[in-house]
């Protein structure tokens, strides 16, 4: 099984012309099933990046795209787990005979 573990701009428009006219899958070197997708950076994101490759933390560009995403869903489903915590706090604990306003202004002070 053969892999990617970094493509050049040139390299990468050669491997997109390649893949529109074949069939061919590509694997990283764990077996998974690799998917191109073009994603826009600022400035400051792609030096980000390049400086952490560079550092030696990640092998390529796409090994720190994907932590960043495997961290971003643990964090997602983090927080909509503790919203959800305190919303069923709040349709426990019954009504109030406070107005939004009365609310909001105590929490100002």
């Amino acid at each position: 099984m053969s892999y990617i573990e970094s493509v050049s701009i040139e390299d990468d428009f050669k491997l997109n012309l390649l893949m529109k006219s074949t069939y061919m899958s590509i694997f990283d070197k764990y077996g998974h099933k690799l998917y191109i997708m073009n994603i826009s950076f600022t400035k400051k994101q792609e030096e980000y990046i390049s400086n952490q490759v560079k550092s030696g933390d990640y092998q390529n560009n796409s090994e720190l795209v994907r932590e960043a995403l495997r961290l971003h869903q643990i964090y997602r489903e983090r927080l909509i787990i503790d919203l959800q915590k305190e919303i069923e706090k709040g349709l426990e604990s019954g009504y109030s005979n406070h107005t939004i306003n009365d609310i909001v202004k105590s929490k100002l002070k």
